[in-house]
């Protein structure tokens, strides 16, 4: 695979609007060779774009809207998977074209001596996704015969926020969280492989050249699934179920070497990450 790109960014300052704009025209080149099927060789290529206005509030504080357009070209595992793949028989589809997205983003930024923090709101629009289709009822050697086509169009939408608060003069507190949600709206279900609410506490310690810190993380239940999701083996049947766990490190650094020891997952939870 070969990949061929241009890219143009511009940007303009005024005392308290900043905007961003830029293009980038990206082509790829891709060949695929297998004995048994032939050679297939195709060449996508896109001009997308990006722009954003950001304004400043106060000394400390920000606001901005962007819009970003993107595609991904399928890929040498998309085009040539041929083979036993988990729970399916998968062969290849060398007409697949590449997928294409359009993602709007609000957010907010905090910058002050104690506390800094930031948050998000998003959406991205996908079309033209690349998705396994079942082949009817076509078996091969006991499998379920699937094929990757560009047939569906979906939405991820979703908040992110990250904050970090100093105590006092060695100590801060951080946290963070994200929520996701994704619908296929081609066949009026969740999207595969998306997240459950997930969320991060931790407690730092710093003096000199040492740090101590607990971290807390922990996951909500996942059982918003798509069809994909439920015949995936590696997910159990039901759902991801909901986890926390509590984790230990202190580190060290001196000059050009930096030493980190962690003692994870205390209480031996039996979790797994959807």
């Amino acid at each position: 695979m070969t990949s061929i790109a241009a890219f143009t960014l511009h940007e303009f300052d005024l005392p308290k609007w900043h905007f961003t704009a830029g293009a980038r025209w990206n082509s790829f080149i891709i060949s695929v060779e297998d004995e048994a099927i032939g050679t297939a060789k195709i060449t996508p290529s896109a001009l997308v774009g990006s722009g954003a206005v950001m304004r400043k509030i106060g000394n400390s504080s920000n606001v901005f809207v962007s819009a970003n357009s993107a595609f991904r070209a399928p890929n040498i595992d998309d085009l040539g998977t041929l083979g036993i793949v988990d729970f399916r028989f998968e062969t290849p589809n060398y007409a697949l074209q590449p997928e294409h997205s359009v993602n709007y983003q609000l957010g907010f930024k905090l910058l002050r001596n104690k506390l800094q923090g930031e948050g998000y709101l998003y959406r991205n629009e996908l079309r033209n996704l690349i998705t396994r289709v079942k082949q009817d009822t076509q078996t091969m050697q006991g499998y379920p015969l699937y094929q990757k086509e560009n047939v569906e169009r979906a939405y991820i939408q979703g908040i992110e926020t990250a904050w970090t608060f100093a105590l006092a003069r060695n100590w801060s507190i951080q946290g963070s969280l994200t929520y996701t949600y994704g619908q296929n709206t081609t066949k009026q279900e969740p999207m595969r492989r998306i997240p459950p609410l997930f969320g991060r506490l931790a407690l730092d310690y710093t003096h000199g050249a040492w740090l101590f810190g607990a971290e807390w993380l922990a996951a909500n239940k996942q059982d918003r699934l798509a069809q994909g999701d439920k015949d995936d083996n590696r997910i159990p049947e039901g759902g991801t179920p909901g986890w926390s766990v509590l984790n230990l490190y202190a580190g060290f650094g001196w000059r050009f070497l930096s030493v980190k020891l962690s003692a994870l997952n205390l209480f031996n939870e039996d979790y797994r990450t959807h």
